[in-house]
């Protein structure tokens, strides 16, 4: 913005974008005016996903919302599975130079379930203008945040060690800072399952999870969603 401070959702796509950096993967569209672009990292096993559509055949006027369905096929890292996924939104505004946007909205954590090798993942009334980025099995450092809290967001902020039997999950954050808030547990279909704060001045905390049957679950900081690990 003009205070050569304040990010504008512009900001947010081109950076996104240039966040993928990784393997590119190739992408095709049903219609002509809805697009994406992918990267998949072999080592995190992420892909990252940004879908826009731009109908608008005028400058700061938008067409009606509109159902997209984005397929992925021949998913390189597991079959029959369910994997992580974060979605994030940068909205754009019915004025032309649009709104200032300190950071992308995270409007899902979820799971989704690939059939074999393939999945659909659906973004219901999307706005035209708008941009989604999405993140299937997201790495630590992944999601695009606000850069005010730069050294925090590109590192990670906690680890998860399960004891052998599974009884007890160990959490040792890196830093005070991270264990302001509170730890949730979610299942693969993204049900929160537990929630209990962590001592604020303890790097390690240890949780009981004996009444979890066997799966697959994901732990985070609430209220800090591009902080997930599997367990």
């Amino acid at each position: 913005m003009y205070d050569n401070l304040t990010p504008q959702p512009n900001y947010w796509v081109h950076r996104a974008y240039a966040e993928l950096n990784n393997m590119r993967i190739q992408t095709s569209s049903s219609h002509l005016k809805t697009v994406a672009l992918a990267s998949k990292e072999n080592i995190t096993q992420e892909i990252k996903i940004m879908v826009g559509r731009y109908d608008n055949p005028n400058l700061g006027w938008h067409n009606d919302c509109a159902n997209v369905e984005i397929k992925i096929n021949n998913y390189p890292y597991c079959s029959s599975c369910t994997m992580p996924i974060a979605i994030q939104r940068i909205p754009s505004t019915n004025v032309p130079y649009a709104i200032p946007l300190n950071s992308p909205v995270t409007v899902l954590f979820s799971a989704v379930s690939f059939t074999g090798d393939s999945t659909s993942i659906f973004i219901n009334d999307f706005v035209d203008g708008d941009v989604y980025i999405i993140y299937v099995n997201p790495s630590d450092t992944s999601l695009v945040s606000n850069t005010d809290h730069f050294e925090y967001e590109h590192r990670p902020m906690f680890h998860i060690f399960p004891t052998l039997p599974p009884e007890t999950l160990t959490i040792r954050f890196f830093d005070n800072q991270s264990t302001k808030g509170q730890i949730q547990i979610f299942n693969s279909m993204g049900i929160l399952l537990k929630e209990f704060s962590v001592h604020q001045t303890l790097q390690t905390s240890q949780i009981d999870i004996s009444d979890l049957p066997n799966g697959l679950y994901f732990v985070g900081i609430k209220d800090k969603p591009k902080f997930i690990k599997k367990l």
